[in-house]
């Protein structure tokens, strides 16, 4: 027993002695709620651009707007939180002209994709 609050007595000198004051529960908490909220936009950040790169795709290939936004990619699973970004991607991606040779396609998506990235980075999603 007199172990135990030698070493309780040590910790709580050591911590006082360092002159560090521990955040309080409350402060954790809100650490932890802040770091879990950058972690979602990035891995929503990172999601955005490979939806606008599929969408812009398809609008390369001449799917029409119509099916784009009734056959989503977003429509099941783990990327239904996505539909509102799809379909504000697909009204953009279909305000930008269709092109002709792969070069442009290409171009095109990569801008379209990278731009997408870029604008959730600025923004949030």
């Amino acid at each position: 027993m007199r172990k135990v609050f030698l070493a309780v007595g040590v910790i709580s000198l050591s911590c006082s002695v360092s002159g560090y004051e521990l955040p309080s529960e409350e402060e954790l908490k809100r650490l932890v709620t802040q770091k879990a909220a950058i972690e979602m936009q990035d891995l929503e950040c990172n999601t955005v651009p490979k939806i606008a790169e599929w969408v812009m795709e398809r609008r390369q290939d001449g799917i029409s707007i119509d099916d784009q936004l009734q056959k989503p990619l977003t429509d099941t699973g783990e990327l239904k939180i996505f539909a509102k970004i799809e379909r504000q991607l697909v009204v953009e991606a279909y305000a930008l002209p269709k092109f002709e040779t792969s070069r442009d396609k290409l171009f095109i998506t990569m801008e379209f994709s990278t731009k997408a990235f870029i604008n959730c980075k600025k923004k949030g999603v």
